[in-house]
């Protein structure tokens, strides 16, 4: 019987695409980024393949996070960022790959 129920779950973070200003930190303070990631959501797939976002990506992962919050709250970016970029996604991978210098 609970087979027979469609149970889809839509993810936020498709909606947060669908606006037109949204940065890289708000896509990352949601819970389910790295899952939508792992699971090549084309819609988020295509946005963190921009080149400038690959950019903050890698800044973001690579950069000391500032003193002041709670050591969790303090690295999640820094973790998330990492993740994002070592999630063996080809698009992201092939941004990376053609960037001439890494800074």
């Amino acid at each position: 019987m609970f087979w027979k129920f469609e149970l889809q779950t839509t993810s936020n973070i498709d909606s947060l695409l669908d606006a037109e200003n949204i940065t890289l930190k708000e896509l990352m303070k949601e819970d389910d980024i790295l899952q939508e990631t792992k699971s090549q959501n084309t819609k988020l797939i295509v946005f963190l393949s921009q080149d400038i976002i690959v950019d903050e990506l890698l800044e973001t992962a690579l950069t000391e996070p500032p003193d002041g919050d709670d050591e969790a709250v303090r690295y999640k970016f820094t973790n998330m960022a990492t993740e994002i970029l070592t999630a063996d996604v080809q698009q992201i991978s092939e941004v990376l790959t053609k960037q001439s210098s890494l800074e």
